[in-house]
């Protein structure tokens, strides 16, 4: 006989909830304060989430009654009163009048009512379909989720866990585990770990009913964890319960006894009668599957008696093929009759495919059948192929097997063999589904190990796209850092020689400062010099005259008079700046050039642009103009032993000024130092009024042009 794994219909609470059960009076105080239908239907309302209509019907019927007295034309309120009514109906098992009240209430509701409450009443729905028609069940519960699928709520908590109920039963169990981890992280927002108890272990439960056993254990440490935390040892019971089903389905009984043993204990711990004889239940099962029966007996008698007390077929119905599958193996026959008279008494009080009910004939069943009882036999399975479209315990094989064999016992070979025919078709067919699941696997596997190499190639080629990037980068970076080093050491480079240059500047300008000052003292000399022997001696020559006995030569004086004045005159005109407030650039070079003392053999020729207006001409310029003359002159009559000196003064008609000064004289060979203060001299001046010069040599004749680019406009 197949074990099985209760997966119990959970109950959603939330803290809120717990407060409002515990405050039941307070609630009912302010509703009679009140004195309105929301009120009071608010404290039927509270009763119905906690699941104790029946332990509170006084108060819930009084306050439905009030709440009846004052509904007025609200849809809300009245839809609310129905629904109420329909959960009152529902625990008085008047099943077609709770459905009636609950039709009508999605009805008041209509398209625009208040989604949570049309999604609890679909979950009430969804609720009393779940042990008798599955498929029916997932619909409404289904319904209510598209009514609040985008709020995380304890209602939509609920409605997943009862449609992973429905799945469970439907036979779809991977859609029974999705829609339990939905639940999980409702509840853990919520920081509900009482109801995380349950949800944890219907996981669990969904895990085992698919034989994965590792994370069916795992799920169920979570749940046990989750119960310490918070004392709930009516759930760590059923917890325990569950963990001995799955260790005596793997046949490790000793585990399965320690678990069914301690689930006892938690449950006389606790305060629940339900889990305490469904803990007796569990322990019966694994001894018996022990070969311990009369222990199997005693505990199940116990469990069966505090059915029986309670009134309680369901678990009764439950509990009993285990006492009776004890007694199978004792061979007491009428203790076996005796519990199955009673168990068909107590299920005609529960649905007709309930999972207790679709147990029982399971087990009577085969008691029967092996006992030789083919007819009775035939009658228990005969229920469970009615059940065959909504739901059945054992497989359809199976029990069609058994079901040839009763015929065949009965002498019946027609449906002996019709329905051996149709065990071996579905056996055909299960395994050629077998077989094109396991060639299915084979094929997704096999793709899955070709995506694998693909993978596992690509990511090879990555980590040489990553390789050959990282080395670029690396490259990269050195050639990088030796750009920069480069063009540090240029920048440096460049530092250095501007410091350099910069150095040698005021070196050179020292060296230049020092030349232009010995050059300076050798004028003075020289002008000291032409004082001391031209004019001082011409004055000795008049004094000596006028001092003489005879007397003087009157002649002789007045020419060593005009010798000594002429002297004079050249000298101040050296040493003194001309005045160009009365004469004009081309008037002053003019007289330099007459009164330039020179060697008698030298000739010069002065030339100036005619109807030019010199006068225009700015003071700066033709003083700057002047002095260079003046230098380049004085050199070439110093140095150059030349016999012509040709001087020219060029103005054009594009705002051009050039002064031209050639002679015939030696090349330009005079002293260094002379001919590097004359040239510096020149260059300063020049850069004074933004002109330049040109020096050459050409046809025997030395040739310097002074031009000036920008010269006020002449013509």
């Amino acid at each position: 006989m197949k074990n099985t794994i209760l997966l119990f219909l959970l109950l959603i609470t939330c803290p809120a909830l717990h407060a409002q059960e515990l405050h039941l009076d307070s609630l009912y105080r302010e509703a009679c304060r009140k004195q309105t239908a929301k009120s009071y239907l608010e404290v039927c309302e509270t009763i119905s989430k906690a699941k104790t209509v029946v332990r509170d019907s006084v108060l819930y019927l009084k306050c439905l009654n009030a709440a009846h007295g004052k509904l007025k034309a609200n849809a809300s309120d009245n839809a609310l009163y129905h629904q109420m009514v329909g959960r009152w109906e529902e625990s008085l098992q008047h099943f077609e009048a709770f459905k009636k009240s609950m039709h009508h209430a999605l009805d008041l509701l209509g398209k625009n009512g208040d989604p949570e409450r049309k999604a609890r009443i679909c979950n009430s729905m969804g609720s009393y379909y779940l042990t008798r028609n599955p498929d029916s069940a997932a619909i409404w519960l289904k319904k209510g989720i598209a009514c609040i699928s985008d709020k995380e709520c304890e209602a939509l908590a609920s409605l997943y866990n009862d449609l992973a109920i429905a799945s469970f039963y439907r036979g779809d169990v991977k859609e029974a585990a999705l829609c339990l981890k939905k639940v999980v992280p409702i509840l853990e927002a919520e920081h509900n770990d009482i109801a995380l108890c349950s949800v944890y272990s219907s996981i669990a439960s969904v895990y085992a009913n698919e034989n994965k056993r590792d994370s069916a254990f795992i799920y169920y440490q979570m749940a046990i964890n989750k119960c310490d935390a918070t004392k709930n040892h009516m759930r760590k019971t059923t917890i325990l319960c569950n963990m001995a089903s799955l260790y005596n389905g793997m046949k490790r009984f000793d585990e399965a006894l320690k678990c069914a043993s301690s689930a006892l204990h938690e449950a006389q711990t606790g305060e629940s009668r339900e889990t305490l004889y469904y803990a007796y239940h569990i322990r019966a099962a694994v001894y018996r599957n022990m070969g311990r029966e009369e222990e199997a007996v005693a505990d199940a008698r116990l469990a069966l008696a505090m059915a029986e007390k309670d009134h309680s077929p369901q678990f009764y119905v439950r509990c009993a093929p285990t006492l009776m599958m004890a007694y199978h193996a004792l061979n007491r026959q009428d203790s076996i009759d005796y519990y199955a008279k009673e168990c068909e008494k107590n299920i005609k009080l529960l649905p007709p495919i309930s999972q207790q009910v679709l147990h029982y004939y399971e087990v009577i069943g085969l008691i029967c059948h092996e006992r030789g009882q083919w007819a009775k036999s035939q009658v228990a399975y005969q229920h469970l192929i009615d059940a065959l479209p909504t739901i059945t315990l054992l497989p359809k094989e199976e029990l069609y097997t058994m079901t040839s064999k009763n015929y065949a016992g009965l002498k019946d070979y027609r449906k002996a063999y019709f329905y051996l025919d149709s065990a071996r078709v579905m056996k055909d067919s299960l395994q050629r589904q077998e077989i094109s699941k396991q060639m299915s696997d084979f094929a997704v596997k096999y793709e899955t190990k070709e995506k694998e190499v693909e993978i596992m190639k690509l990511q090879q080629e990555q980590l040489r796209q990553k390789s050959s990037n990282l080395r670029l980068t690396i490259l990269l970076i050195i050639l990088l850092f030796m750009i920069l080093l480069v063009i540090v050491s240029f920048l440096n480079n460049k530092r250095m020689q501007r410091i350099k240059a910069t150095r040698q500047k005021k070196e050179t300008d020292l060296q230049l400062a020092h030349a232009r000052i010995e050059g300076l003292e050798r004028e003075r000399k020289r002008i000291a010099m032409d004082l001391h022997d031209g004019v001082c001696n011409e004055l000795l020559g008049i004094q000596f005259l006028l001092q003489a006995d005879s007397p003087p030569d009157t002649e002789a004086l007045l020419k060593l008079l005009e010798t000594s004045r002429s002297n004079v005159r050249s000298i101040s005109h050296e040493l003194m700046p001309p005045s160009f407030q009365y004469a004009n650039l081309k008037e002053i070079l003019q007289d330099y050039i007459l009164h330039l003392p020179r060697p008698d053999d030298m000739a010069i020729h002065y030339q100036a642009t005619p109807a030019t207006e010199w006068n225009v001409l700015d003071n700066t310029v033709s003083y700057e103009l002047y002095r260079i003359a003046q230098e380049v002159m004085g050199n070439i009559v110093k140095y150059a032993k030349a016999t012509d000196m040709y001087v020219k003064l060029i103005a054009d008609g594009e705002c051009r000024l050039m002064l031209e000064i050639a002679d015939n004289g030696l090349p330009w060979e005079a002293p260094a130092e002379a001919e590097g203060i004359g040239l510096q001299t020149i260059n300063d001046r020049l850069t004074s009024i933004h002109g330049e010069y040109r020096k050459e040599r050409i046809d025997g004749m030395n040739r310097i042009q002074i031009v000036l680019p920008q010269a006020a406009k002449l013509q």
